[in-house]
């Protein structure tokens, strides 16, 4: 787990905004990514593939989704942003993007909402200032098949659209989890948002594993 400040403006969101960037410059090249690196934590059925972490976090992702997290594009963007520790490319009918995984240490125990209210007031920096044309569009909780499902949608750089789901074991923990999608147009957010709250739907902690 890598330990760091969870509202931190100066450098979280420095990473956020880079992330960011990055995504779209390099989004044109990532279809030269066409296989998928197996790890000991991985299960398989017909439709998903079951990735849990070191700390019991699980979700299914579809299989026509290729991990990249240990390719070199996924490294780099784990160096840029260390809060992810899984990265896949996604394709949609408006072309690839990217899913990301990431375990935000917040120092001690939090109820989830106080948590994700927190997300919500983060502002993306652009060098030392606020990045311009910066703001969130959207967020709420759902109860979607009996699972109450925290999103936030925003948008940077006047080109790109993040949308994220946010998880906590019991609801009340040290560790809060994003899953999160990226797009370049308004018309294809409804898309980026059925995809992640299928992944959503299947998330769960395994109660194996050590307590955060």
């Amino acid at each position: 787990m890598n330990r760091i400040k969870f509202f931190d403006g100066s450098t979280t969101c420095r990473r956020l905004f880079l992330t960011s960037l990055v995504v779209v410059i390099i989004a044109i090249n990532l279809f030269i990514y066409c296989s998928c690196r197996n790890s000991s934590s991985i299960k398989h059925d017909s439709t998903f593939t079951t990735y849990i972490d070191v700390n019991g976090f699980g979700f299914g992702l579809p299989k026509d989704c290729k991990n990249i997290t240990n390719e070199e594009l996924g490294k780099t963007l784990m160096e840029i942003n260390p809060t992810i520790n899984f990265i896949a490319l996604v394709p949609f009918p408006f072309g690839n993007s990217l899913f990301s995984v990431s375990a935000y240490d917040l120092k001690e125990k939090t109820p989830i909402d106080s948590a994700f209210n927190k997300t919500l007031i983060h502002i993306a920096i652009q060098g030392d200032d606020p990045a311009e044309n910066y703001r969130l569009v959207d967020s709420g909780i759902k109860n979607l098949n009996e699972k109450y499902l925290r999103y936030k949608i925003s948008f940077i750089d006047d080109s790109t659209f993040n949308i994220m789901y946010y998880f906590m074991k019991g609801d009340f923990s040290s560790v809060l989890y994003e899953i999160k999608a990226v797009c370049q147009s308004k018309e294809n957010i409804i898309t980026v948002q059925d995809f992640l709250e299928k992944i959503a739907l299947t998330v769960k902690f395994n109660d194996t594993k050590p307590s955060n």
